[in-house]
């Protein structure tokens, strides 16, 4: 049934291509449950993800521009959906490849004997465009180029982008899987939430052969009727038998019963296979993972993200992509400058869509070096409680996203209440500083202050040179930080 929609020329820049399966769940995966408590109070899964810009013969990407911004704000989104489901990604960087010119040309035409759409070969045509635009028909074989050539990577989730697609607007290349294709003019839509969701275990909500009751008691003695919607559709019970499903005009237009032009829900009822009604509602009508294209949000059943939950942590292409929280707490570019912490050059960037707070710390009162940021799971440093730089997840431009030097990181999505990874880097020099005496050797009043400039406060002889007595010498630096320091200079 659903075969029929996807060589419309109406909507085949948004159909997804990625086939429902008809194997049964594996046993014992799943617990099909539907209380959002389970993905609320579950762990955090982290799951890299990784971008390929597919390009075609000589480099060539169309009139489009591919750049690491678009990558960052699609992965930003991607978290922003996926975040409240306590599902992370972490951004591991993009690459590019070249594809070869004069593929095999091929129609993707009906089939009046199989009663389906079928790919043929055209005889003496080529496709000259290479994979920089992959035509429907083309989907399996570029699955077989990107994995043979090593355009692939097991330990992420592996996003290709051309810069066309004829016939789908995405695809994934199985549920529960680590490989999608998105057009450049999809990877920050909702069509990438419909596909991630595909890799994760997701079915389309539109089913041939889902029974409209969802009574568990049955079978009555009559299969037609019997519950089958954990072994039918999409495998859960919370959507109806058919939901989200578009249906065409005489003139083969689609159009949706239960919507009107402006997505406004119109009550109705549907009927399953056996001729069961059951009704349409607005809940089903949204959701990602039907065809309502156009009126679709980026809204899941609790069952459906339960089930991707239990996909991740299950299927063995996604247990590779699994990495720990820790990396959400590292830069995705950049590095710490042990030697001068200030240099403007390489600092430690961080990937967007994150609710970010850097707030003051010091380790002056642990025996530890926090030159580099301590690790992510010694919290014993001195958290100061200013926050000194904060971004929101919706926040550009993204280069400003970096860890300040003397700061500690909270991220609110995680809802950790500690700060993670304090870096307290003094290596640098000053900028310039004060030296405080305290004339009566008790903290008063009563004090010289000698300002020095930035040859005078770093001078190592400092100290050494001071006449005894009780002192502040106060350190200013670059970045805006500062240092006190309280010393009794004794002969």
């Amino acid at each position: 049934m659903s075969n029929t929609i996807v060589c419309l020329s109406q909507i085949a820049d948004i159909e997804c291509a990625t086939p429902n399966s008809i194997d049964p769940d594996p046993p014992g995966v799943y617990s099909y449950s539907s209380d959002p408590i389970v993905y609320q109070n579950g762990e955090p899964l982290v799951l890299n993800i990784f971008y390929w810009q597919v390009k075609g013969p000589n480099g060539d990407y169309g009139n489009h521009e591919f750049t690491e911004e678009k990558v960052l704000e699609s992965v930003a989104l991607l978290n922003i959906q996926y975040n409240p489901y306590n599902i992370f990604f972490k951004y591991r960087g993009y690459d590019c490849f070249e594809t070869p010119a004069n593929l095999p040309s091929k129609n993707y035409v009906w089939d009046n004997v199989l009663q389906e759409y079928v790919c043929e070969t055209v005889s003496g045509a080529v496709d000259p465009d290479g994979y920089g635009i992959v035509d429907r028909c083309q989907i399996q074989d570029f699955w077989v180029y990107s994995f043979l050539n090593g355009y692939k990577h097991n330990d992420a989730i592996n996003i290709y982008v051309p810069y066309g697609t004829i016939g789908f607007g995405g695809v994934a290349i199985d549920h529960g899987s680590n490989k999608t294709i998105l057009p450049i003019s999809k990877i920050n839509t909702l069509t990438a939430y419909h596909e991630i969701a595909h890799n994760f275990g997701i079915y389309h909500t539109r089913s041939a052969d889902e029974h409209t009751t969802r009574d568990p008691f049955l079978p009555n003695g009559d299969p037609n009727l019997e519950f089958n919607a954990l072994k039918a559709g999409d495998m859960l019970v919370e959507s109806t038998a058919n939901s989200g499903y578009l249906f065409f005009d005489a003139n083969g237009q689609p159009y949706y019963p239960y919507i009107d032009a402006n997505c406004n829900y119109q009550p109705g009822f549907e009927t399953d296979e056996t001729g069961e009604p059951y009704e349409i509602f607005p809940e089903d009508i949204i959701n990602n993972m039907t065809d309502a294209y156009e009126c679709i949000t980026n809204s899941f059943f609790p069952s459906q993200i339960i089930r991707m939950r239990e996909t991740i942590v299950s299927d063995n292409n996604l247990i590779p992509t699994i990495t720990d929280v820790a990396s959400l707490y590292e830069p995705y570019r950049g590095a710490y400058n042990l030697e001068n912490p200030t240099a403007p050059d390489g600092v430690p960037l961080f990937q967007p869509g994150f609710d970010y707070s850097f707030i003051a710390c010091s380790c002056e009162s642990i025996d530890v070096s926090c030159d580099f940021p301590i690790p992510y799971h010694d919290t014993s440093f001195q958290n100061n409680h200013t926050v000194i730089s904060s971004f929101d997840k919706y926040y550009t431009p993204y280069t400003n996203i970096t860890h300040p030097n003397h700061t500690a990181i909270w991220i609110a999505q995680l809802d950790d209440p500690k700060t993670r990874r304090c870096w307290d880097n003094w290596n640098t020099d000053a900028h310039n500083g004060t030296v405080i005496k305290f004339n009566d050797n008790v903290f008063n009043a009563n004090v010289t202050i000698t300002p020095k400039d930035s040859l005078q406060i770093n001078d190592q002889n400092l100290i050494l040179n001071l006449p005894e007595g009780l002192y502040k010498i106060e350190k200013n630096y670059i970045d805006g930080s500062s240092q006190e320091t309280v010393i009794i200079k004794e002969n």
